[in-house]
Parts: C-alpha cells; sequence; structure tokens
C-alpha cells in the first residue's frame, strides 16, 4: 500500500488481508466472514458474542486499537497528499512543454479524479478511514500501469497541441511532432524519477507503521485463542 511508480530503489509491499473498519470508536476487522469488534478498553467481541479475556489480554488489544485509530487517517492523508504532489509535478511538466491548455492535462486531472475515487473505496474518507483489502490490492496492483498508460497516452493527445509548432525550414512537419513528443514524454518520465526519493521515503513510514501493526497482531495471536490464525497485515520487500 504505496505510491511506487516504478520505484528501483528497495521499499516495502504491505499485504491486506482483511477488511477494517472503525465505527463509533470501535475497531471492527472482517476476517472472510467472521467480525471482531475491539473497543477502546480493549474488549472483544467475536460477531454479537462478548470474549472473556485477562487484563493483559485486553491491555494488548487497547494497544492495538490505539494503533489502528492513530494509523488510518495518517495513511490515507499521506497517500491522497503524496498522490496530489506527484499530479502537479507532472502537471508543470505538461504546462511546460505543451501549454497550459494542453489537452494531456485535463486527462491528467481525470486521472487524478479517478485514483482519488480508488483511495476512497480503498481507505475511505478521513473522518471515516477504512482498510478494503480487496481494493487495497487492486490499486497496488494497477497503479503503476495506469500511470504509465496516461504518459504514453501523451504522444497521442500531445499532436494537437503540438500542430502549430515552429519547424526548421526543410523537416517533416510530422517527423518534427514526433521527435517533439518522444522529448516530452522522457521529461515527463525524467520528473516522475525525481520522485523517486520521496515517495521511499513515504512507503518507508507507512511500512514502520504497519509493522507496528504486525507485530501487535503477533502478540494477539500468542495471547488470545480465539484470534490464533488473525492476521491483516504482512509486510514483504520488494
Amino acid at each position: 500500500m504505496g505510491l511506487s511508480f516504478g520505484a528501483q530503489a528497495h521499499y516495502c509491499v504491505p499485504q491486506v488481508h482483511s477488511d477494517i473498519v472503525t465505527e463509533e470508536g470501535n475497531v471492527i476487522v472482517w476476517v472472510n466472514s467472521d467480525r471482531f469488534t475491539i473497543n477502546d478498553q480493549g474488549g472483544l467481541k467475536v460477531g454479537p458474542h462478548p470474549v472473556s479475556l485477562n487484563a493483559e489480554q485486553q491491555e494488548t488489544l487497547a494497544t492495538y486499537h490505539s494503533m489502528v485509530l492513530r494509523d488510518l487517517p495518517y495513511v490515507r492523508s499521506t497517500l491522497s497528499n503524496e498522490l496530489s504532489e506527484i499530479v502537479r509535478r507532472i502537471d508543470g511538466t505538461l504546462a511546460t512543454e505543451l501549454g497550459s491548455t494542453s489537452r494531456s492535462r485535463r486527462d491528467l486531472a481525470m486521472l487524478h479524479q479517478q485514483l482519488e475515487v480508488q483511495l476512497v473505496s480503498a481507505l475511505g474518507v478521513l473522518s471515516s478511514p477504512q482498510l478494503n483489502h480487496q481494493e487495497v490490492k487492486r490499486i497496488t496492483s494497477e497503479l503503476d500501469s495506469q500511470v504509465n498508460k496516461f504518459i504514453a497516452r501523451v504522444s497521442a493527445s500531445g499532436i494537437s497541441d503540438l500542430a502549430m509548432m515552429d519547424v526548421p525550414q526543410g523537416q517533416d512537419r510530422m517527423t518534427a511532432i514526433a521527435e517533439r513528443l518522444s522529448e516530452v514524454e522522457a521529461n515527463i518520465r525524467d520528473t516522475v524519477a525525481e520522485l523517486q526519493p520521496r515517495l521511499v521515503q513515504v512507503n518507508s513510514q507507512v511500512c514502520e507503521r504497519l509493522e507496528k501493526w504486525q507485530q501487535q497482531e503477533q502478540k494477539i495471536q500468542s495471547q488470545i485463542p480465539a484470534l490464533s490464525t488473525w492476521q491483516s497485515v504482512t509486510l514483504t520487500a520488494k
């Protein structure tokens, strides 16, 4: 769960296995069709049924509850902010290369809107954050390809932007436009590449928090028999 955009540096890939929602101060985790509800005191219900826990078990669940309520809004806002920054930087390159009225800028705005809708499906809104594991999986598997397809489309939409460009005497107009579009595409990819250190840093910050989730879940598994197979997040290196 992060913005990689073809990053070559090592980064972690969170794998989300369960749906998590927050509701009336409770953390609700769906594992398959089972509903687990954790309150701020570490109380646990499986479906509608309370589970008897000792003080240590409740403390472990209360800590997990606090982590989720703290980190879900952070992850949601961080990814949204980083997406906006990436779009802003690419848009600046498009405006410089193709002009302020470029069709490619409108296409980028549409892509940004689509990605924000996908973020809402996966992570909810700031006032009610969530983790939808199927949507998270879909976004992380498709994000790079969506961006790459957009960059490839610039060559098609940019033709109209460059239709009136000055061409050196004796050079074929279409050849000159094709060469210019190739330069534009390369400059966009350079802009994305310049963002990689920032994206890797954001990925690291998100994974640092989720690693603590994973550790706390392992503690929960060892302490509470009813949750011995419960696992919502695991991290792998890429």
